[in-house]
Parts: structure tokens; C-alpha cells; sequence
């Protein structure tokens, strides 16, 4: 992920890339409605605990051939499970898409979906046997028609037999997302069109509005069953809008669940993703979601079948800001006074260096303080935080406005670094602080797939 910044004008900006890189997406199994990922529940027979896991392109475009490749896996010898026969059927938007009995001999089952306009038609290879279609990478299940756009799809899986020895003739589910993208014209407070993106890693955005200058607020289908709460790892929704969008573009956001208000670590501000993108996340761990719920029945209401987000400019900025090393060893705190920087007058950092995994203050911590402006280093100091905290001061020239980087090098002799971007603006406004863990987001993200697999099969 590169550090890429676009603020035009005397445009007033804030990135708070914090809390949500680590806790929600590494602290917790992840446990269904995978991204492009999902295992079912153990399958237990006689003989075997199994379970199986679908795989399947998260981004794609619609003339794209999806692959889809289900591997049934041994709990205790962690081998494929063989010969295994199961019904299949695949429900999205609402609708089931196809329904199937396929055969798996080697325990792995390959799918190629291409979408065309006529009915959904299956075809491959047929085990006479089971009557039942099966797939390999040279050969795959081939099923086209108006199958998987993006959102969210389930899986269910019923299975017949077991290596020649009846199933439990239970029904077993997993959900995997497409990721959506969406866009949305709308007017800003001077009547001129503005465009927003949306994009959806769980289900299917609706019912987008925008409020000039207050609030942004759209709709997803949800069903809020603790039956599906429990199967979900995170809620990850996305909104998209111009970095020189000003109205719009302020020190941080609050945000909004069917009315219910959010932790401040749902809601996340990305301004490094896209070069002249904003992106805002809301990003909602199963136990957060059970606390809107709660929330809702303590008020007398239900929460019907739909998530609706609201996203609200807020005028504070909350101290402090946190940045991660690259590999998450260690951690700064920043606050910066006065809030409002500007040519002239004397700025003073106040950071703190924190062991990352548990924030703990780390005492004899030496850094190397930098200042860059276009790429260019405008100021260097070396320290040594004693306690753990630490602060520099610096008076920014008449020159010297626009996106600033402010850069830890060297934590504790390491070499590992991280960044803070300050945006200098003279005319008004206050500071925009941006956090950059480089890499981190992915990272985790590839991260916690590949944890909530291990936790399924533990």
C-alpha cells in the first residue's frame, strides 16, 4: 500500500487509520461470511470429523469465469476426506442459484460459473454411480447463467455418503462475499454533483442518500439471528468520496447503526488506499453487532432485516492517534498541541512508544524524529524517550503548508518505522493526522482468512 496524498486547496483533512487494524480483525476467529473464504461447521459421521471449505474470487469482473474450488479435510489426520457425495445448493440475492448432487473422490470439488443472460444450466462430467456431477481442475463443474454477482452467497452442503457409508443427511452452511462496488451521484450544498463509491463486503448496498455537509446513510440486508451473528468474523462496509469534496471532508466521523451509535473503533478513516479517494470504513465485530441489537430491544424496537449506516462529520479531533510498525512490534501514541497547526506558530508533538502487542510503555526507547514535506526532509532529531514518552517541537514556515509526513525511524535501534501525516493549512481548519501502517491493513486482513480457517478446523 503505498503513502499517497491528494488535499487541494485549504482543505482540511483527517485520517485515523487506528484501532480496527488489529483488534477486530486479528483478535477474533473468524467464523463464517469468510471474504471469498468460508468453512462449514465440523461434519461428523462414524468413522470422521470433516469439514469442508469454499473458496471463490473476491473481485471479479462479470465476463470473468469464477472458479470455485471445495475441499472437504480430515479434522484429526488432516488429509483430503474421500469419496464423498453430497448435495450442494447455493442461494444468493435472495433466490437459490443452483442445486446439485455432486461427487467428490478425491475430496476436492472445482466449479467454473460464467454468467450469460439464459438459465442456469450444469455441466461436466456425471459419476454413473451416484448420478451426481464431479469436478476436477482440468475438468470442472461448468454452470452458466446469471450466477454470482457480488454480496454475499450461501452454501449449503448436505451430505449423502462418506467413503461408501451413509452421511448424516444433514444440512451444513458456509457463506462467502463478493465484494460490491457501487456508485452514487449526489448534490453537495451548492447543488453540484458529487460521486461516491460504496463497497460491500458482506451483502448488497441500497437506499444511498447524502445530507450536504452532515451525514451519508444507506441500507444492506441482514438477517440478525444469533444464528447468523455468530457465524460472522466482521460487517465490512465501505464509503468513497473526493479528497477536494471539503463539506464533507473533516477531522473525523461518527457513526450509526439503525440509530444505534458506534465504537469509535468501527469506524475508521483511509486516505492512502486511493490517490484522490477518501475511504471511511465501518467495521463491526459479531460482538458489536449483538450490541446494537441489545440496544434496539432495550429501546422497544426491532431491528428488521436490514443494517442502515449513517456516517456523521464530528468537529473533534480525539487524542491520541496510534500507528503500528510494519510488524506490529511496536506502537506510537500522538497527540499534537495546538490542535489547529499553521505557519508561525510553534507546534509541540507528544508521542508516546508502546510495546505493540501490550501497549505498554516501553522505557529507553531511542527514536529518530522526521519531518517531510514533497518527499523532502525539512527537519531531523534523534531522542531518547526515557520514560516511554517523549515530545518535539517545530514551527512550520510560511512555506512549509500543505500534507506533511511526520516519520518514527529507527524504534529502539530496530529500524522499524512508522508514519503520521499532518496537513498544514494556514488559512483555517484544523490538522488532519493520518495514520500509516504500511501494509497493515492487507496484511491482517490475509491475516485473519488465514486464522479463521485454522480456528474452523480446530
Amino acid at each position: 500500500m503505498m503513502c499517497r496524498h491528494m488535499v487541494r486547496g485549504s482543505i482540511v483533512a483527517c485520517c485515523i487509520v487506528t484501532c480496527w487494524i488489529v483488534l477486530p480483525m486479528v483478535m477474533i476467529p473468524a467464523w463464517g461470511h469468510g471474504l471469498g473464504i468460508d468453512v462449514t461447521p465440523v461434519i461428523k459421521t462414524d468413522d470422521a470429523e470433516f469439514a469442508i471449505t469454499i473458496e471463490i474470487p473476491s473481485y471479479y469482473e462479470q465476463t470473468d469465469k469464477r472458479q470455485v474450488v471445495m475441499t472437504a479435510v480430515d479434522r484429526q489426520t488432516e488429509q483430503n476426506v474421500e469419496d464423498l457425495v453430497f448435495d450442494l445448493a447455493i442461494y444468493g440475492r435472495g433466490a437459490m442459484i443452483m442445486e446439485e448432487r455432486l461427487v467428490a473422490p478425491d475430496g476436492v470439488t472445482i466449479m467454473e460459473f460464467e454468467w450469460n443472460d439464459s438459465t442456469i444450466e450444469t455441466g461436466g462430467n456425471v459419476d454413473p454411480v451416484h448420478d451426481a456431477f464431479y469436478g476436477t481442475l482440468e475438468e470442472p463443474v461448468r454452470v452458466t447463467g446469471p450466477v454470482f454477482g457480488s454480496g454475499l452467497y450461501g452454501f449449503e452442503t448436505t451430505i449423502r455418503s462418506v467413503g461408501g457409508v451413509a452421511g448424516p443427511h444433514e444440512t451444513y452452511r458456509a457463506d462467502v462475499s463478493i465484494v460490491e462496488t457501487a456508485t452514487f451521484m449526489k448534490e453537495d450544498a451548492h447543488g453540484e454533483q458529487v460521486k461516491f463509491r460504496t463497497k460491500s463486503y458482506f451483502d448488497g448496498i441500497s437506499e444511498f442518500s447524502y445530507t450536504p455537509a452532515q451525514s451519508v446513510r444507506f441500507e444492506m440486508p441482514f438477517d440478525w439471528s444469533e444464528r447468523e451473528i455468530s457465524h460472522i468474523p466482521v460487517v465490512h462496509e465501505e464509503v468513497h468520496f473526493p479528497k477536494e469534496f471539503g463539506e464533507f471532508f473533516t477531522a473525523s466521523y461518527t457513526g450509526q447503526v439503525n440509530g444505534i451509535e458506534l465504537f469509535k473503533s468501527s469506524i475508521t478513516v483511509d486516505d492512502y488506499t486511493e490517490e484522490k479517494e477518501r475511504i471511511v470504513h465501518f467495521v463491526l465485530t459479531p460482538d458489536q453487532v449483538r450490541h446494537v441489537k441489545n440496544q434496539l430491544r432495550q429501546a422497544g424496537q426491532t431491528p428488521g432485516d436490514t443494517m442502515v449506516f449513517t456516517l456523521n462529520t464530528a468537529d473533534q479531533v480525539k487524542f491520541p492517534i496510534s500507528a503500528w510498525t510494519r510488524d506490529e512490534k511496536y506502537r506510537v501514541d500522538i497527540s499534537w498541541d495546538p490542535v489547529e497547526v499553521v505557519p508561525g506558530t510553534p507546534t509541540k508533538f507528544v508521542f508516546t512508544i508502546r510495546d505493540g502487542l501490550t501497549s505498554e510503555p516501553l522505557r529507553n526507547s531511542a527514536f529518530d524524529f522526521v519531518i517531510l514535506q514533497q518527499g523532502k526532509e525539512i527537519h531531523r532529531e534523534s531522542g531518547n524517550a526515557q520514560v516511554g514518552g517523549y515530545f518535539a517541537d517545530y514551527t512550520f514556515g510560511e512555506n512549509q503548508t500543505g500534507t506533511t509526513t511526520i516519520r518514527f525511524e529507527d524504534i529502539r535501534g530496530s529500524g522499524a518505522a512508522t508514519e503520521f501525516v499532518v496537513v498544514v493549512v494556514p488559512e483555517f481548519g484544523i490538522v488532519a493526522l493520518a495514520v500509516l501502517g504500511t501494509g497493515i491493513i492487507i496484511a491482517v486482513w490475509l491475516a485473519s482468512q488465514r486464522m479463521f480457517v485454522q480456528y474452523r478446523h480446530a
